[in-house]
């Protein structure tokens, strides 16, 4: 056919082609044969019969013999309701947590390609938010399904939750996620440990120049100070950077000491840690590299280095020359577990933050903003629904979910095993 110059009509085309004229009846005819395919133009379907003018209405729908556009949305939605227990469960705590963001406009989204999770790539987008009834009713269905699905595993007996894990997305896409101290899913906020003022990153490698910078933010995600081998030290942010070493052939290590309090005094609200390749291979392509961060009593201190005092230890091995392992929410005193690279764009100076700062700006927002997860304290909570009791205080519990004990946002292995993949 493509040798005789004639039409190739795949299935994906002919989606393409109901959506583009806006034949909902038909798109819906196809992606019933389809689930998993119906799950990811959901979005797009109700868009679509969601116009921008109410004058427009009537043509817009004319073909279906629809009269009116919630009775659209409420025929997309049964539709789709009525296969979606043949999607798995995955994919539907994916669209579970998508639709619950849907309440307003996405002008971006962070995606991370297949096959390179650690990249993360800002993608522009102008999606118009979706009518409250219609997210009540797709919510309400797929929490339903869950529920269902969830109840045929083993009873949990009595169950408590850690409010806190609202803040923990549930893990996905972690085949690409580097080797830590602790591995847990990207977005993830984690309470600074020890409760100290003064934080310290530290990165240690064996080559060529690698160079540790940190990069202060308001709460517009604007840069407003930087420390890195540009800039050694903030006398107003009571920040301050060991020194540039340039080569490391027997190994070498740079610091960088934060005091959270003048930070925030200066209206920095985020604070991310930056892992640059100055020049040389790839972080893939060295023996050793490793970041990580430690609490200190004080700032610019020679205080010896103790492993013990080491809350995060994350090992760099990704095909890129810059990387974002966290960022801290400052007022809020969470660490964000980040974990991503960032492109690189070198000016004059180098493969620097001065150099990267829209690219560090729009990632720093896409990350903080990333609310399209579900959380595993709804997982849980889903769970609890379906296969025991909730209760309000953990010394009732049968079995705990939380930061510290029970089943943990590290737990990602059991998470994975045994409440998500049913």
């Amino acid at each position: 056919m493509a040798r005789n110059n004639q039409t190739l009509e795949s299935f994906y085309g002919r989606i393409e082609y109901a959506l583009n004229t806006k034949d909902i009846t038909g798109a819906i005819r196809l992606l019933r044969t389809r689930p998993g395919e119906f799950g990811r133009k959901l979005d797009h379907l109700l868009r679509l019969s969601q116009p921008k003018q109410e004058t427009r209405l009537q043509r817009l729908l004319q073909k279906t013999g629809i009269e009116k556009s919630d009775d659209a949305q409420a025929m997309i939605i049964d539709e789709f309701l009525s296969i979606a227990d043949k999607i798995p469960t995955r994919n539907l705590l994916q669209l579970f947590g998508h639709i619950q963001r849907r309440n307003t406009d996405i002008d971006k989204r962070v995606v991370f390609p297949k096959g390179n999770t650690q990249r993360a790539i800002i993608v522009k987008k102008n999606m118009r938010a979706l009518s409250h009834d219609s997210l009540l009713s797709l919510t309400s269905g797929l929490r339903k399904i869950l529920i269902a699905r969830f109840s045929a595993e083993a009873p949990l007996g009595k169950v408590w939750i850690d409010p806190d894990l609202m803040d923990c997305p549930i893990p996905s896409q972690q085949r690409s996620a580097s080797a830590g101290l602790f591995s847990v899913a990207r977005g993830t906020r984690l309470p600074i440990r020890h409760n100290t003022n003064t934080l310290r990153f530290f990165v240690y490698w064996v080559g060529r120049d690698i160079d540790l910078g940190a990069s202060f933010h308001r709460e517009d995600f604007t840069l407003l100070e930087q420390v890195s081998y540009t800039k050694l030290r903030s006398s107003n942010f009571q920040a301050y950077h060991s020194g540039d070493i340039t080569s490391s052939p027997n190994g070498a290590c740079e610091f960088i000491d934060i005091t959270i309090d003048a930070a925030i005094a200066r209206g920095a609200r985020y604070l991310a840690m930056n892992v640059m390749v100055y020049s040389g291979p790839t972080f893939a392509e060295h023996d050793t590299c490793f970041a990580g961060w430690m609490g200190r009593e004080n700032p610019n201190s020679n205080e010896i280095f103790e492993p013990k005092t080491v809350q995060q230890k994350i090992d760099i091995s990704s095909h890129s020359k810059n990387v974002i392992p966290v960022i801290f929410d400052l007022v809020q005193g969470k660490a964000i577990w980040t974990d991503i690279s960032t492109q690189q764009r070198t000016g004059r100076g180098g493969n620097n933050i001065e150099s990267n700062r829209a690219t560090i700006e729009e990632t720093i927002e896409a990350i903080v903003d990333s609310t399209h997860k579900l959380s595993l304290y709804e997982l849980f909570e889903m769970h609890g629904f379906a296969r025991g009791k909730l209760v309000e205080t953990k010394e009732d519990a049968d079995r705990i979910f939380s930061i510290s004990e029970g089943v943990t946002p590290y737990c990602i292995n059991d998470i994975n095993s045994n409440y998500i993949t049913q």
